[in-house]
């Protein structure tokens, strides 16, 4: 695939994640860490590697970073693969978060 194309294709993926972010309630937060559980939906029975599917994720990760407002060098991650085949693929992202409270960072 020509760079160009990629680009722009990774660009629309990046929106898409973003407004599906913005569409389930999620806008900007406060926190210090964020956790991202991936489950991740095959589109088809071919074996996949954990760590190529995490890779691909990176612009649905940066998507989400944007959409709440946390640099992604705060995220921890988690990632499993379904046993079920979804057509086209799919990833379902959990996103979780704590704040650590002023005291606890002066202790």
């Amino acid at each position: 695939v020509h760079w160009a194309a990629k680009a722009k294709l990774v660009k629309a993926y990046r929106n898409a994640c973003g407004w599906k972010v913005r569409a389930d309630g999620i806008g900007k937060i406060a926190a210090d860490t964020v956790h991202v559980a991936m489950t991740f939906y095959p589109p088809t029975k071919a074996h996949y590697d954990l760590d190529g599917l995490i890779s691909r994720m990176k612009a649905g990760l940066d998507a989400i970073s944007a959409a709440i407002g946390v640099d992604d060098r705060h995220f921890t991650l988690s990632a499993s693969k379904a046993s079920t085949v979804e057509k086209h693929g799919m990833v379902k992202c959990e996103i979780s978060w704590a704040t650590v409270t002023r005291e606890a960072r002066a202790a």
